[in-house]
């Protein structure tokens, strides 16, 4: 079985600014957070939102494993996930939206909290989260 047939994460990407010690959404940014491997094409530019598109879906295909619960159980859908990528590029607040069972939402969160540093947003040339 192809693990991107079986698993696809609806990554919402939160952005916000600090606003009293706490990471607020905020409604626009000048650049999205972008998963890291691609800081060599110009900012905003399309080829650099495809390149973090592909290194995203790269690191997802290598890095989940079709629980074998789920497996023996022939269980198939869609596991959706959200999380926040911080000013630092850290994951954080990641959130299990649904589940399907079989040990995939696991699978899913396990993936998502061990991503490497993301490219943060930027607001104003600031890295915000």
């Amino acid at each position: 079985m192809n693990v991107r047939s079986l698993f696809f994460f609806h990554l919402l990407v939160f952005t916000g600014i600090t606003l009293s010690g706490q990471q607020l959404p905020a409604k626009e940014v000048d650049e999205l957070p972008c998963f890291q491997g691609c800081a060599q094409l110009p900012e905003g530019s399309e080829a650099k939102q495809r390149c973090c598109n592909r290194t995203l879906l790269a690191y997802l295909k290598d890095q989940l494993q079709y629980p074998e619960e789920a497996r023996a159980a022939g269980i198939e859908g869609t596991v959706y996930v959200r999380f926040v990528v911080q000013s630092d590029g850290k994951v954080a607040q990641v959130t299990l939206l649904n589940d399907i069972g079989g040990g995939c939402g696991e699978e899913a969160l396990r993936v998502v909290r061990n991503m490497p540093l993301w490219e943060p947003a930027r607001l104003g040339g600031r890295a915000v989260a």
